[in-house]
Formats: C-alpha cells, structure tokens, sequence
C-alpha cells in the first residue's frame, strides 16, 4: 500500500503546477483575486497527474487509446472531487500545499514568499483555496454542475470519515491485542 501510495506522489510530483500557478496561489495570499486563467490552468494540471496515474496501471494502459480516453473522460469528474474533498478537508492552505504541491512547486512557493508576512511570522499560515471561493468569483462552473461537485463531495466525506473511524477502530483494536 504504502509503495502505491509512493507512487502517485511520484507522478504528481512529475507534473507540477509550474510558476505561474504557484505565482497566482502567492498572490492570492497576499488578497488578489485569481485571475480567469487560473481554474482552467489548475485543472489541466490535476487532469494530467489522473492521466499519469491511470497509465501507470497495467489494466489501463492495457487498453486501446479510444478506450483509454473513454476511462480517463468518464473518471475525471469523480477524480476531481476527490481532490476537492482532499483540499476542502485540509485545516488551511499549508496543508492543502503540502498535499498538492511537489517539491519543484514547493521550493518556488518558498522562494516567492521570502520576506513576505506569510513566511517571516511564526505561526503564519497560507489561505486556504476553496472551490466555493474560487466558483464565486471566476463563475468556473455553471450552478448545475457546483451543486453535483458538492453532491459527490458531501457523499466522499461521509466515505472518508467512515474510513477515518475504521482506521482508527483498527488501530486501537492492534494496540489492544498486542
């Protein structure tokens, strides 16, 4: 488990966002808005990490490209709600970062952030980027589909939170019999 795990990060970590997304989350720290670009920019980054992710499992890159971009087309909105309940989880955007950002990512976030508040202040934390935020201002999305993302994103929580206390059920069930 933890070697697939290990493996997705790799891949995500393959495809960063680069330096003008990083730029954009940046600004967005210091109160400018994002720009129009940025949603569609993002987007293509997660949409590309699905890609990577879904061809490194031999199931998939077993099949033929018509059929491969009929599993990647009919999973990428289930994908990107699983994303977006990982980020709406996340307590601030420091932990978001940690979780999306690879280590090229990570390091130009660092350098752009030098001598600013956000850096220098102990316990300064990054704003956290939530797609109600973000929908509200860019209108990336019609209404009809917000509403279905909040939809999956509500039943994916109460998954991940079932998940949470069976993780933890176990947990203390090992530690008792150990």
């Amino acid at each position: 488990m933890q070697s697939r795990l290990r493996c997705v990060r790799e891949t995500y970590d393959s495809v960063p966002f680069g330096v003008d997304i990083v730029s954009e989350y940046v600004m967005y720290n210091l109160g400018v808005p994002f720009s129009k670009r940025f949603m569609p920019d993002i987007s293509r980054v997660w949409a590309e990490r699905y890609r990577r992710v879904m061809k490194g499992h031999s199931e998939f890159s077993a099949l033929r490209d018509q059929e491969q971009a009929a599993v990647w087309l009919g999973s990428t909105f289930d994908a990107v709600a699983l994303t977006i309940v990982r980020q709406e989880s996340a307590a601030d955007g420091t932990e978001q970062v940690a979780a999306a950002f690879g280590a090229a990512d990570a390091g130009m976030l660092r350098a752009q952030l030098a001598g600013t508040a956000l850096l220098s202040s102990p316990g300064a934390r990054l704003r956290k980027v939530c797609l109600s935020d973000v929908n509200n201002q860019l209108k990336y999305v019609d209404a009809h589909t917000y509403r279905r993302i909040y939809e999956i994103i509500g039943e994916l929580q109460q998954v991940q939170q079932s998940l949470v206390a069976l993780f933890q059920s176990s947990i203390a069930i090992l530690a008792v019999n150990v």
